[in-house]
């Protein structure tokens, strides 16, 4: 029952990159995200975009056909506004990462930051942003990002190899799926649990 999924609290909606079908792009990589909000937002009210507690504001950073990122000088006017229009806490989502991994192959196809304003500078103007998050490198990484945390995502599939040596070959790795929960509680706050996909035995102390 997709419905039910949809209403279930660690649900999550994914969209990557995939091969294509013949001639046209794999569903998953155009219109998942328009499909879940027209959908079962608007059309159905299956899911509340905000509560009142924590907003999420999401980016779109594809650039096609090339597999780097964008953000248009009119989104990122956007993003000001709307985290100006509410002190609710907030994490800001984009799938490019909006800084430097140290993966060379995957720093070559980044998000583009020659747009006439900088993310970084828009989002240390909002306190209340308490997580930038993304995806795009198939890793779990943290970083420092214009006064919050910056916390990007593992892959559900293959991982993208460690390798930090400068020019080191694209190359992928079976390392085992992960994803990252994030768990908010009033007036403790935002707090994030990598979690690696499978069984595993639970021991008690």
């Amino acid at each position: 029952d997709v419905q039910t999924v949809m209403r279930h609290g660690v649900t999550m909606i994914g969209s990557d990159g995939l091969p294509t079908l013949g001639r046209r792009p794999h569903p998953r990589l155009w219109g998942t995200f328009a499909r879940v909000l027209g959908r079962y937002v608007r059309e159905r009210g299956v899911v509340e975009l905000a509560d009142g507690r924590l907003r999420l504001v999401c980016l779109d950073s594809t650039d096609p056909p090339g597999p780097g990122g964008t953000l248009r000088p009119d989104q990122l006017v956007w993003l000001d506004a709307t985290l100006s229009a509410s002190p609710a806490a907030t994490i800001v989502a984009l799938h490019h990462p909006p800084f430097a991994v140290g993966i060379d192959f995957m720093d070559e196809i980044p998000l583009d930051r020659t747009a006439s304003a900088d993310p970084e500078l828009i989002v240390s103007r909002h306190p209340q942003v308490a997580l930038v998050t993304g995806g795009h490198v198939h890793r779990a990484i943290v970083t420092r990002f214009g006064g919050t945390v910056a916390a990007l995502a593992p892959s559900v599939a293959n991982a993208v190899n460690l390798d930090l040596r400068p020019g080191a070959p694209p190359a992928w790795t079976p390392e085992p799926p992960a994803f990252l929960l994030h768990e908010w509680v009033e007036g403790r706050g935002l707090v994030t649990h990598l979690r690696h996909v499978g069984d595993y035995r639970v021991t008690a102390f």
